[in-house]
């Protein structure tokens, strides 16, 4: 995957964060897409999104399951920060 290009597209979108949590926290795009009233398409959009931002694949996706790729879990772990302090505020 190559890195963005436009500076602007490397803003982590807090809603992309958002999604990238419950695919992970669930353990799938289809629990994820249910829990926030999305289609599997749109949850699978938002992680190609989250991950061109990212410049690197941030879940290894097998039929079966999906886990956290190294990268994946280094952001999982920012992205819980900033989803539970945007919350406090």
């Amino acid at each position: 995957m190559e890195p963005p290009t436009d500076p602007a597209s490397t803003a982590l979108d807090i809603t992309l964060l958002r999604t990238f949590l419950e695919v992970v926290d669930r353990h799938g795009f289809a629990p994820a897409a249910e829990r926030l009233a999305l289609t599997p398409s749109a949850v699978s959009g938002h992680i190609k999104r989250l991950e061109q931002a990212a410049g690197t694949l941030l879940l290894a996706r097998t039929t079966r399951r999906v886990a956290l790729t190294p990268a994946g879990d280094t952001l999982y772990a920012y992205a819980r920060n900033i989803v539970d302090m945007e919350r406090e505020v």
